[in-house]
């Protein structure tokens, strides 16, 4: 129904099918990347197809203000190119406060990764 209501839009649900159930155009992999299974939510076949991996930058999906156990920035770019060299998009997750800001410690993260991939060619 989806693709009958908006043609171009893409369907992604958190699930290793192989092969991807009707209708379902990536392959997610929730906290880990392609191919690993470090989380233990990625048993299942890596597909030769579009893929995206979502992370956080904690330990966390949404604001909660006691977790302080941000990944560097070092990680965070490693986990990027790890990305990048499975085949699969990056969405990194952050967890804005209830009014819509994004925390200091993401915001300065989020700078910090951005300035160094603008440097690198």
């Amino acid at each position: 129904m989806v693709h009958r209501l908006q043609p171009d839009a893409v369907v992604l649900n958190n699930r290793k099918s192989v092969p991807l159930p009707p209708g379902e155009d990536v392959q997610g992999f929730e906290n880990d990347l392609p191919g690993e299974n470090t989380a233990g939510f990625n048993t299942g076949t890596v597909l030769d197809g579009p893929k995206e991996t979502c992370l956080t930058m904690n330990r966390t999906w949404g604001y909660v203000p006691t977790d302080d156990a941000y990944k560097t920035a070092d990680q965070l770019l490693d986990t990027i190119r790890r990305a990048w060299s499975a085949g699969s998009n990056l969405l990194l997750n952050v967890g804005p406060r209830p009014d819509g800001t994004i925390p200091p410690r993401e915001q300065e993260l989020l700078r910090t990764v951005g300035s160094r991939l603008s440097t690198r060619k």
